[in-house]
């Protein structure tokens, strides 16, 4: 079964995640059992300018070069300054979902 029972249930509906990213999802995870609902369709981040995040929706690859294990095994610093750079370039861009639309604006 997709998920044993005794780790509870499966919903085999999505109305977060966008078609594309849920497909990716259901084959990998899910034996392609995972739908999406349609209003995931519409969600969307205007992007004003297109730097490290290029697409509108789904998953994104931000590519970070690796010099071996720099400050930690479990992260490095410019792994963190990439995270710190995409979240400042999402931050002030519109988005719509469904059910609403506004500003990333941190909070």
């Amino acid at each position: 079964s997709t998920v044993p029972r005794q780790y509870g249930f499966f919903l085999g509906k999505t109305f977060r995640l966008p078609p594309q990213t849920c497909a990716l999802l259901s084959s990998a995870l899910y034996d392609d059992k995972l739908g999406h609902n349609a209003r995931t369709e519409s969600h969307r981040i205007a992007l004003r300018r297109r730097n490290l995040v290029t697409k509108e929706s789904g998953l994104l690859y931000v590519a970070r070069p690796h010099s071996g294990l720099d400050d930690s095994p479990h992260y490095s610093a410019s792994e963190v300054d990439k995270i710190d750079a995409i979240v400042t370039e999402l931050h002030g861009l519109s988005f719509t979902t469904s059910e609403t639309s506004g500003q990333l604006d941190g909070d």
